[in-house]
């Protein structure tokens, strides 16, 4: 084998390894990049919710969330913000001087907060994506 094809074969090397070592960092996904980054607070859970506490602002810990695992939606009301992911729904609340960071599966994060998120996201799959319209000619 060629010189260069060594320093070829070791630079994508590395830069495959720096990829996934970055990804696993930041914890590989929202969830565990909370888990990674705020503290563990069990008795917050919720259902299948696992909670965490942080000492900002919901403002601030959604923005620094939302930072580093971009959201698909984001809601804000009097109550906290609201992240939405493919999978995954983050809800941080006020609590105290801090926060509290509840993570849960999309669909169940969105049953229990469907009150404050349900004017503005859909569950995927959901039985009004299947309606097709009424009358002739509607494609049914």
């Amino acid at each position: 084998m060629k010189p260069w094809h060594l320093f070829t074969a070791a630079g994508v090397t590395g830069a495959l390894g720096l990829a996934v070592g970055g990804w696993f960092l930041v914890g590989g996904s929202p969830h565990g990049y909370v888990s990674d980054h705020y503290t563990r607070a069990v008795r917050y859970d919720s259902g299948t919710a696992r909670a965490f506490t942080a000492a900002g602002t919901p403002t601030a810990v959604a923005g620094t969330i939302a930072d580093h695992w971009r959201p698909a939606g984001r809601v804000v009301d009097g109550s906290g913000v609201y992240l939405r992911y493919s999978d995954t729904m983050i809800a941080v609340t006020p609590r105290g001087r801090g926060s509290v960071i509840r993570v849960d599966g999309f669909r169940s994060g969105y049953r229990h907060y469907y009150h404050h998120v349900g004017g503005y996201w859909t569950i995927p799959g959901g039985s009004g994506e299947k309606f097709r319209g009424g009358g002739p000619g509607s494609g049914k």
